[in-house]
């Protein structure tokens, strides 16, 4: 019967190379698709001055696991924001596949540039929890995107991140592992930072997912991403907090 001097590091190195043989499964090879075409948009009365609301983040945003960009968030909140003010939404989505706090702060922002929205949903984190970036260095990242977003005077609704412990494409332990990791560790930086500035916050995580934790259906294929039916439960969680910012 080997020690425990050899036991327990023995353990934890088995551990480290399972967790590690988990996540190469886990984020390497197919994902979902992307919705085809851009998710941009105008919706609602032809006439009178129209609302711009501008969507940044990730594959989320861009439509990866809707199927069509009729059934992602972004179309769905201006289809809503649409009917409730009356008004004609333009959607501008610059959201990427992949993209961390620093993309949105060094490209999506430029991109964006001349723009004056009147409205702005933010989306974006579950890559630099799955990637492990630097709390320090996302912190300092987001402070920065914050401030640029609320030099604009529009409204911004900042999402915290989802729950990353439903996503069925991460095995057991390290699906719990993300989960942890992105509720401690990083989902407290996007509400710290969003309460500081007085900016409305979606608890993503809490809000929806018990109804991911119960219904896997509810993700795309790859079991990472939500599919139509999850990317409808989202949407309904960001309007509630579109109709406070905005009427």
């Amino acid at each position: 019967m080997p020690s425990k001097r050899v036991l327990v590091p023995a353990l934890l190195v088995a551990l480290v190379a399972l967790l590690v043989a988990e996540g190469f499964a886990a984020f390497t090879g197919d994902g979902a698709p992307e919705a085809p075409g851009s998710p941009d948009e105008v919706v609602g009365p032809q006439a009178g001055a129209p609302l711009l609301f501008v969507v940044l983040g990730d594959s989320t945003g861009s439509g990866v696991g809707a199927v069509t960009q009729d059934l992602g968030y972004p179309r769905r909140c201006a289809g809503a924001l649409a009917q409730r003010t009356g008004r004609r939404v333009e959607l501008r989505a610059f959201a990427v596949s992949g993209a961390r706090v620093t993309d949105v702060l060094h490209d999506q922002l430029t991109r964006m540039a001349g723009l004056h929205p009147d409205l702005v949903l933010l989306v974006v984190g579950g890559n630099d929890a799955t990637h492990l970036t630097s709390p320090i260095a996302v912190r300092a990242d987001l402070r920065r995107l914050l401030d640029a977003l609320a030099r604009t005077g529009a409204p911004v609704i900042v999402s915290g991140l989802p729950a990353m412990g439903t996503a069925t494409r991460i095995l057991q332990p390290l699906r719990f592992l993300v989960g942890a990791i992105a509720a401690f560790v990083y989902d407290p930086i996007w509400r710290e930072e969003a309460a500081r500035r007085g900016m409305p916050r979606v608890d993503l995580a809490d809000r929806t997912g018990p109804a991911f934790a119960r219904d896997h259906s509810l993700l795309s294929p790859d079991g990472f991403h939500p599919g139509p039916r999850g990317y409808e439960v989202w949407s309904k969680t960001f309007d509630e907090v579109i109709a406070r910012a905005v009427g």
